[in-house]
């Protein structure tokens, strides 16, 4: 006799057998764009997927502060990274400094919902890391300037030697 499978138990397999692949194949794909840096090409597998799935994996709000404060560091030393190497395009400066600006909206919105689930005491050691973040990083841009100015001044005295 002929029997009829409802569509449920007819799909079961082909399903779990496409999860396990995705998950197998793509667990590879996650794992190697961790160390992706801008430009490369699994770099918008580490921000638009793997980034977000730790955020959400954060189970309260301080939790997610401290995630975003991270992520704002890693696209700042990204940035530095490529600009040391010369590597820091138009293109791509244009999309750290959109990841950075929606970073940093995502970090407000996680330091309010601290405050208003913990209170202001909650708020201290995020904001001492994020003000130790921000005093570093003013310490690297002054440095940058100043060897920049310094990479300046010997290009245009070479200029001048090579004029006469």
């Amino acid at each position: 006799s002929l029997t009829i499978k409802p569509m449920s138990t007819m799909f079961k397999k082909p399903i779990a057998l496409l999860v396990a692949l995705l998950v197998i194949g793509g667990g590879g794909t996650v794992f190697a764009s961790q160390d992706a840096k801008p430009g490369d090409a699994l770099y918008q597998v580490k921000v638009r997927f793997n980034e977000p799935v730790r955020e959400f994996l954060a189970l309260n709000p301080e939790a997610k502060a401290d995630f975003a404060i991270n992520r704002v560091e890693k696209r700042l030393l990204e940035a530095e990274e490529l600009t040391k190497k010369d590597g820091l395009t138009p293109e791509l400066k244009e999309d750290l400094e959109d990841l950075l600006q929606d970073h940093i909206d995502d970090l407000k919105d996680y330091l309010d919902d601290v405050r208003e689930d913990s209170g202001e005491e909650k708020l201290v050691g995020l904001n001492q890391k994020l003000e130790n973040m921000v005093k570093n990083y003013e310490k690297k841009l002054e440095k940058l300037e100043a060897d920049t100015e310094e990479e300046d001044a010997k290009k245009e005295k070479f200029v001048r030697w090579s004029r006469k």
